[in-house]
């Protein structure tokens, strides 16, 4: 792999209003403005460690999302058109008209739920184990009414009921392992819960139907490629794989990763890059 850029990231912060602050760090100085959306319990700077070559062809900016990172959100909820006025404010702070898009896991999810409204302006979609689309965990939360996930997020505030009857029921093999370790990670601080309950609240806002991301893939001018890994156990990958079967604009890598894919996608963005300059 190529060397990595060290330098300190210029940052600062976007307001949408006094409670609604995004933080946002910018890496490398290339001429292609790249954004990038990180994943859930992660933040911006998880696109930190970014070669040296892309650090020469992109100006990457990541955003710490609502309830990570250094962004300020003092709300139950946020929703897309927040995410969208942030990006907006990228392109023009940064005197960009065009953007490419990075974005991993939760951040796919929300990529793709605004990317609608920023056709034209994006031109390329990078969706790195995209959330929403092949999720193996989690699916049956998608179904619950929004007034039930705000009565389960209030019981939420005093975990110890649910701590125990996830204990409870992995020792049964009522639940995966993954499902009893995910709710005891994300139960266990005020912090954490804070995180989880509002992005779960959240994503009500940033739902999409199969049927309406073929369609929306299909009627995109932008070009998407999608990273899968090949022993990534929460993305199954196989709708993703079909939608590259009937949309020409969308394609599929496999990498011989698991679900942490930033670096694996770099590695084969730099060796694409490499390959293009000979």
């Amino acid at each position: 792999m190529s060397d990595v850029q060290q330098t300190s990231p210029k940052s600062w912060y976007f307001a949408l209003s006094e409670k609604k602050q995004f933080y946002l760090r910018q890496y490398g100085v290339g001429e292609r403005l790249l954004i990038a959306l990180h994943g859930f319990g992660e933040q911006g700077s998880a696109f930190a460690q970014m070669p040296e070559l892309m650090a020469q062809r992109y100006t990457l900016v990541a955003i710490d999302l609502p309830f990570h990172g250094q962004t300020k959100w003092i709300a139950d909820a946020y929703q897309p058109a927040d995410i969208i006025s942030c990006i907006q404010h990228i392109l023009s702070s940064l005197s960009f008209k065009k953007f490419d898009c990075i974005a991993h896991s939760l951040g796919g999810r929300i990529a793709l739920a605004c990317s609608a409204e920023l056709d034209g302006t994006m031109e390329r979609l990078y969706l790195l184990a995209p959330d929403g689309v092949d999720n193996a965990y989690g699916l049956w939360t998608e179904r619950l009414p929004f007034f039930l996930r705000k009565a389960i997020a209030k019981r939420l505030d005093r975990p110890a009921w649910i701590l125990q009857l996830s204990a409870r029921l992995y020792q049964w093999k009522w639940i995966d392992r993954f499902s009893y370790r995910y709710l005891q990670h994300h139960l266990a601080t005020a912090d954490n819960r804070k995180r989880m309950i509002s992005t779960w609240l959240s994503m009500e806002y940033f739902k999409l139907t199969k049927q309406a991301i073929i369609h929306l893939l299909q009627e995109a001018s932008f070009s998407t490629l999608i990273f899968l890994g090949k022993r990534d156990t929460i993305n199954t990958g196989k709708f993703s794989q079909g939608i590259a079967k009937q949309v020409d604009a969308v394609d599929v890598i496999l990498l011989n990763a698991g679900h942490a894919l930033i670096q694996p996608t770099y590695e084969w963005l730099i060796a694409d890059l490499e390959n293009a300059t000979h």
